[in-house]
């Protein structure tokens, strides 16, 4: 059965990837996003036309309300995507990520909106030891990490007094195409990529050993459309391939890809369980 979404961060790298997957699969689609001039072009035109678009930030009450009016499912994105970003600009980003996820939800309360999927990040098991599991203990050691955190408690709250479903689910290192937008903030894939393909040495901090699990942001779109239909009622939930893979590794299977090579998979790093028994979900 279709469903009528409004996806907030709708021309990110994810953002596009999840309106693309609903539109084609039916749904009707709101996209929310404050810069839609820079990035809306990077949407297919068929898929762009299907979607109606708002020109809004999160933290903007009473626009979200609007946006809200007839939707019965919410998918929130937007946030900013890197580590550096929380670096850089610290009280910004903060603030930005945990005022516009309570205005979310907020929102979500008083539209009477029944269902809300939600971007975590799996930087919040950092200090654990791999695999990761939804049930570890969480002790984020940085801010972006301890603003999903407070994120996901106030969606926990929200779901218990109010009774709204929600899900939060953890991607783990998302690549995709067209970053370019995000400069020096894209993922390692992406700056790996562009710097090999025009000659340039990667640079890589480190030795190279430091591993990721690496997921295409088509794959991680069709966990959250996933999400958006399913009835499942689980608070948090991986999304990644399970599969570990080096800085160095990397290099070489960018390098296979411009002069040709294979790979087989290594050890696991984020445990995808929940979501394969849930969603009927891989990101394989």
């Amino acid at each position: 059965m279709s469903k009528k979404i409004l996806i907030t961060g709708a021309t990110g790298l994810i953002g596009r990837q999840v309106v693309q997957t609903a539109v084609t699969q039916g749904d009707d689609v709101i996209g929310l996003d404050r810069s839609l001039d820079t990035r809306l072009d990077i949407i297919p035109p068929h898929i762009r036309s299907a979607a109606i678009w708002v020109e809004a930030d999160t933290r903007d009450a009473a626009r979200l309300q609007a946006a809200m009016s007839s939707v019965d499912t919410v998918i929130h994105l937007a946030a900013g995507a890197s580590f550096l970003m929380y670096e850089e600009a610290p009280l910004e980003q903060t603030a930005g990520t945990i005022q516009g996820f309570h205005t979310v939800l907020e929102a979500v309360r008083q539209a009477g909106v029944s269902r809300l999927v939600y971007a975590s990040t799996s930087a919040v098991y950092e200090g654990n030891n791999v695999p990761y599991r939804e049930s570890m203990r969480l002790e984020p050691p940085d801010l972006k990490a301890f603003s999903k955190k407070v994120n996901e408690e106030m969606a926990a709250i929200y779901a218990r007094r109010y009774g709204i479903q929600v899900i939060g689910l953890r991607p783990f290192s998302v690549y995709g195409d067209q970053e370019f937008h995000k400069g020096r903030y894209a993922n390692v894939v992406s700056l790996f990529s562009w710097a090999m393909s025009t000659g340039r040495r990667p640079i890589i901090w480190g030795d190279g050993s430091q591993t990721r699990d690496f997921i295409h942001a088509s794959d991680v779109s069709r966990a959250f459309v996933l999400a958006a239909h399913s009835t499942a009622t689980e608070q948090h939930l991986n999304v990644g391939t399970g599969i570990e893979t080096s800085f160095l590794d990397l290099i070489k299977i960018i390098a296979g890809k411009l002069w040709p090579t294979c790979r087989c998979p290594g050890p696991r790093w984020g445990s995808p369980t929940r979501s394969h028994l849930t969603r009927g979900w891989s990101g394989c």
